[in-house]
């Protein structure tokens, strides 16, 4: 589950960089290295894409911590080490 979810949250990811590439913010300021390659009308489909997909970020990043917290908390389950580390103990029951 822990892989799915940093998938999604990598595709979403790139999504928002390849629609911020084209997205304006205010029309003075703030606007993507490539907003003034294309028409307006696509400039502001891509930035209300573009505010959707951090929505979906911040939506995910939450999913994300609470897993961490319920592993954390109910399954007493320490998973913040091993996604730092690369390295995870494991308790093996040996049934005889």
């Amino acid at each position: 589950m822990g892989v799915l979810s940093v998938i999604s949250i990598m595709l979403v990811l790139t999504f928002q960089v390849t629609t911020g590439l084209f997205s304006e913010d205010d029309g003075l300021f703030s606007s993507g290295p490539l907003a003034s390659e294309v028409a307006d009308g696509t400039v502001r489909q891509l930035t209300k894409l573009h505010h959707i997909g951090a929505k979906a970020i911040m939506i995910l990043v939450g999913l994300h911590v609470a897993a961490m917290v319920f592993y954390q908390v109910w399954k007493r389950e320490n998973l913040i080490a091993p996604m730092l580390t690369g390295f995870k103990w494991v308790r093996r029951n040996i049934d005889s």
